[in-house]
């Protein structure tokens, strides 16, 4: 625990995340544009419904992996790995907890 100036204590920010740091804002943008194509074609949060089978998202992944290494610019398939990947987090219902948090960054 920390305490400040004024004497407010708070807890230590070793172990929480900093969403801020993790991301670009260029690289959000990006994908925000491609979230609203998405949007526009299927109503906002669609793809939040769920009952999207794991395996469909795997194998969107590895087709817009495929033209993105092919150098295919017809798409931003880079954000459409990135949409493929969360939509798959979601089905799963990925969570770390914080003792995981710890022992990763232990890890490194």
């Amino acid at each position: 625990m920390k305490k400040t100036k004024t004497g407010m204590v708070r807890e230590e920010k070793d172990n929480k995340l900093n969403f801020l740091s993790y991301f670009t804002t260029a690289g959000l943008t990006r994908y925000a544009k491609h979230m609203k194509i998405g949007e526009i074609k299927h109503g906002r949060s669609n793809w939040k419904l769920g009952s999207y089978p794991k395996e469909e998202y795997l194998e969107s992944t590895m087709r817009h992996l495929m033209l993105l290494a092919d150098g295919d610019t017809t798409e931003d398939h880079a954000s459409a790995v990135i949409f493929n990947m969360f939509g798959y987090m979601h089905e799963d219902g990925v969570t770390i907890e914080v003792n995981e948090t710890k022992r990763l960054v232990q890890d490194y």
